[in-house]
């Protein structure tokens, strides 16, 4: 993933090297610099740009999601036979954090928290030896550069595959996911209700901004119920399966003290240090509030972090910190909070309830059944992400949505506020038709 951009830089796109007693053309394309090398003539020399960019791992990826992305990146390669015959066994080390380094002119201005999958060659650089050179700051000498060969932009789309029990039919899937939903959540309702709710919540995207800059289609969510924390590792163990990335903010007045939740331009170094909250679109973000105490002090970060979370669930922004000045970026981060009661800390127009005494007493991995089945309900949610945009509600409906409007209204206190119910009605009724994977809602 992206985490931020460093000033692009100039090579030797050709030039005539000196090595020794031979001349010959060369090149800097895919490398930080040459060795040993006197350039003959610095007037032809061709510089050409390359744009650089800090890569960090994708945050919140699940092991389904990293496991699938290497099935279709990668092919298993035998283990190296070393000299003496023995097989090397000696893992590939991991790297966490490098440079990535595009002579593409397209890649001049990714955004922060795009993922790109990047195959190039790694420069083990010295620059901390030999400062002179590090002719700009893409290079640091805490990261290594990687030198882009070839780029893909990733999405959380699913690949469909073949299963050895196909399901073709698109509201059975919703039928066998919602009765699973239900039973995970105790929903013993005959409607499915806060089963409808939790499912409308997993396929919610924030696509588009209305004229007030409000985020259309986002639902972020309040499971009430939830009352500790093996309540709330059931709920992240569910989402982990059912979904390609998942943040857990486990929110205490210890960790909204001392966590920093925005991104923040580090002037000493001239890097931007990820925020708990600087995460790819589509990341699943759950705030735990089991481990808040009624009374408790709080000190540090709590009113810039608090400030940051609800800026993330009212609007879909996130500032980052530069300094002297801060910008709110656009994200799509669905959020859902997991308290014991209504939470104290949010306010959110959809809350749903846990019934613990009455969800399954199965392991949430057999509940949601093998592996053919959550990838069915995989490929479900994120078709269903994907077509957010495409629904539109036909004429009759919205009107019928009108009246049923104005029905309402006239049963609630003069305080209630009209224009929340209004839109309430409109996000519930895009995503039936969503659930359905329908481009347009007929019924109300």
């Amino acid at each position: 993933m992206v985490q931020h951009r460093c000033e692009q830089e100039y090579y030797s796109y050709s030039y005539d090297a000196k090595f020794g007693d031979s001349v010959r053309k060369t090149t800097s394309l895919l490398r930080d610099y040459i060795e040993n090398a006197e350039i003959v003539n610095e007037r032809d020399v061709v510089l050409k740009t390359r744009y650089c960019y800090v890569l960090v791992p994708v945050p919140g990826a699940t092991q389904w999601f990293n496991d699938e992305f290497l099935e279709s990146s990668s092919e298993p390669e035998p283990k190296r036979v070393c000299v003496d015959g023995t097989e090397d066994s000696k893992e590939a080390e991991l790297i966490q954090k490098f440079i990535a380094k595009f002579a593409d002119d397209d890649c001049e201005d990714l955004k922060p928290n795009t993922v790109v999958d990047v195959y190039g060659i790694l420069s083990k650089h010295n620059f901390e030896a030999d400062p002179d050179n590090q002719f700009s700051n893409s290079n640091l000498p805490s990261l290594m550069n990687l030198h882009v060969m070839r780029y893909d932009f990733i999405t959380d789309q699913v690949p469909e595959r073949k299963f050895i029990k196909p399901i073709d039919d698109i509201r059975t899937v919703k039928a066998v996911l919602l009765q699973k939903l239900s039973a995970f959540l105790g929903d013993t309702s005959r409607d499915f209700c806060f089963a409808n709710y939790f499912l409308f919540h997993l396929i919610s995207s924030t696509y588009s901004r209305s004229g007030a800059d409000l985020p259309i289609c986002s639902m972020p969510l309040n499971v009430t119920g939830v009352r500790d924390e093996t309540d709330s590792k059931r709920f992240i163990e569910g989402l982990n399966l059912l979904l390609s990335k998942v943040k857990l903010l486990p929110l205490s007045a210890d960790y909204l003290s001392n966590a920093r939740l925005n991104p923040r331009q580090n002037h000493s170094t001239g890097e931007l240090e990820q925020g708990e909250l600087q995460l790819a679109n589509g990341t699943e973000v759950v705030a735990d509030e089991t481990n808040i105490q009624n009374r408790c002090q709080v000190s540090g970060n709590v009113e810039q972090n608090l400030k940051a979370l609800n800026q993330l669930l009212t609007e879909q922004k996130l500032a980052y910190d530069f300094g002297v000045y801060q910008i709110s970026f656009d994200v799509d981060l669905p959020f859902l909070i997991l308290s014991p009661g209504i939470s104290n800390l949010f306010r959110t127009p959809f809350p749903i309830h846990y019934f613990r005494e009455n969800a399954s007493s199965q392991g949430v991995s057999d509940l949601f059944g093998g592996s053919d089945a959550l990838a069915m309900f995989r490929i479900y949610i994120q078709q269903a992400k994907s077509k957010v945009r495409l629904v539109n509600i036909s004429e009759q409906t919205s009107k019928a949505i009108q009246n049923n409007f104005v029905e309402i209204c006239q049963r609630l206190p003069a305080i209630e506020d009209k224009a929340l119910l209004m839109q309430k009605l409109l996000i519930v009724s895009r995503f039936g038709a969503l659930s359905h994977l329908l481009p347009i809602y007929l019924n109300w």
